[in-house]
């Protein structure tokens, strides 16, 4: 059985189910303008109160009690601030990561090499220095 010349062909696709469909692919979506906000109010408080990552500069290489002082090695990935000198830094135990001392890094820096003092506490060889987060 041949169709007649005088039929029209029939769709597969509705013409509702074309125009639904490219609504979503346009991006209308179903989400109100209120609960867009609210998520974009808990994204921006995440990122508010989210903590910090501190800098990593490097690691202690001398310790001298007496002067108090300590030299430090810049590690290959850090990328040293230009305002290094008066900045605060901890020096912090490779295996447990726990605060050994708290320094102050002076203004000599010799290529990879710059030094600190001792404000606090007792750092070691081989300890990781890094800026703590602003809080």
């Amino acid at each position: 059985m041949t169709p007649s010349p005088h039929r029209r062909p029939v769709l597969f696709f509705p013409a509702s189910a074309l125009a639904l469909s490219a609504l979503l692919l346009l991006g209308g979506g179903c989400a109100s303008p209120t609960k867009k906000k609210s998520a974009e109010d808990a994204a921006s408080t995440n990122a508010r109160y989210s903590p910090a990552m501190s800098t990593e500069l490097g690691r202690v290489i001398s310790y001298d009690p007496a002067a108090a002082n300590v030299i430090i090695e810049f590690s290959s990935l850090a990328n040293p601030p230009a305002d290094l000198a008066g900045r605060a830094l901890i020096a912090r135990n490779p295996d447990t990561l726990a605060p050994t001392a708290r320094l102050i890094a002076i203004a000599h820096r010799s290529g990879h090499v710059f030094g600190a003092y001792v404000v606090a506490g007792q750092p070691a060889p081989d300890d990781k220095v890094v800026i703590p987060p602003p809080f």
